[in-house]
């Protein structure tokens, strides 16, 4: 059962990030790929008691309250950003391309371990 779920997991994560960064409308399924891969994680960290899925639910969402709180702040103090738009739009994209990318590897390596523990007892 684990390894159907774990199948399924990479799956739709696999369709997402394919789609993020293949198709014009990006951000939307950026989105559902962060909704998903958060979702994911605090699963696996609360039924697999898995320390490493905990610490990257916890960093991602630090990350989205952060940058919420910062939106805020400078809707706050009326920022409008002129100069540094593209470094801004680095700094924002680049952390959570580079999580997305890390966690889909680690979900790889999630289903191969199923897969080798599957084949011990068989």
């Amino acid at each position: 059962m684990k390894k159907v779920l774990f199948t399924i997991d990479n799956i739709v994560q696999g369709l997402l990030l394919g789609s993020s960064v293949f198709f014009p409308f990006t951000f939307i399924a950026a989105f559902f790929l962060g909704c998903w891969q958060l979702g994911s994680s605090l699963l696996k960290a609360i039924l697999l008691q898995s320390r490493l899925h905990l610490n990257y639910f916890l960093a991602a969402t630090t990350y989205c309250v952060v940058l919420f709180a910062g939106a805020q702040t400078a809707d706050a103090f009326n920022y409008e950003p002129t100069n540094g738009v593209g470094y801004l739009w680095f700094v924002l994209a680049l952390p959570p391309l580079v999580g997305g990318i890390w966690y889909f590897g680690q979900s790889m390596r999630d289903l191969a371990e199923a897969k080798a523990a599957q084949s011990e007892w068989v």
